[in-house]
């Protein structure tokens, strides 16, 4: 990782250990409600949802790690939806092309914003295919 993208993460992690103290909380007690409110107060300050996407991220892999290094029995993260970013590439794709290059067997690549979550249905040949792409919880 770049030293910029390791700088964000660090002020990412500082923020969410300084919100659980705040909270009267920490890293090993933590649960999926105190998860859910952190992201909905960063969002009600203001914070752009690239940013919070972003310390969210950061959040899910400290804790994805703590569960693996057996530091909590549990992930509280795990559960927690992701923060939708729209950047304006979704208003530009075109979905038809999409389709028809499929149906060509070329292969199409979908802005990740464009992916949450929605499904599409391919015909070709006479024959309907609908496939998520991205997984439906």
């Amino acid at each position: 990782r770049s030293a910029n993208t390791l700088a964000a993460y660090r002020r990412d992690l500082g923020g969410w250990w300084a919100w659980l103290r705040a909270e009267g909380s920490g890293l090993g007690d933590v649960d999926r409600r105190g998860v859910d409110r952190f992201v909905q107060e960063r969002r009600a300050s203001g914070a752009a949802p690239s940013s919070v996407a972003r310390q969210l991220t950061a959040i899910r892999m400290l804790h994805r790690f703590m569960l693996e290094e057996g530091l909590r029995p549990d992930d509280p993260t795990a559960d927690v939806e992701g923060v939708s970013v729209n950047n304006g590439k979704c208003q530009t794709f075109d979905y038809w092309y999409a389709s028809r290059s499929f149906a060509r067997g070329q292969p199409i690549y979908i802005p990740y914003a464009c992916m949450s979550p929605i499904r599409v249905t391919i015909a070709a040949n006479g024959i309907m295919w609908t496939m998520p792409l991205r997984d439906e919880k």
